[in-house]
């Protein structure tokens, strides 16, 4: 099971702002706000991490270790996110 969490960063502070195995609704918090980064866990292991930088996403960590599905996840978001 995939879980998703919505951190938001402000400066050095981070705080969690949703934690779901819905992914349209982590993406729809993801969204609206440009500081926020998109955490996927599958048995207590960060996937990947996505962040938005203004409109922008990209991936942030999670790549090197989980190559493959690292990159499948963010494809798939990415696409999602076109979407919304």
């Amino acid at each position: 099971m995939l879980i998703y969490t919505v951190v938001m960063w402000d400066h050095a502070d981070t705080d969690i702002m949703l934690a779901t195995t819905d992914r349209e609704e982590a993406l729809k918090e993801f969204e609206s706000c440009i500081a926020f980064s998109l955490q996927v866990w599958e048995q207590g292991e960060v996937l990947i991490e996505v962040i938005n930088n203004e409109g922008e996403y990209f991936a942030d960590g999670g790549l090197e270790r989980y190559p493959e599905k690292g990159h499948q996840l963010f494809n798939e978001i990415a696409e999602q996110l076109e979407v919304i």
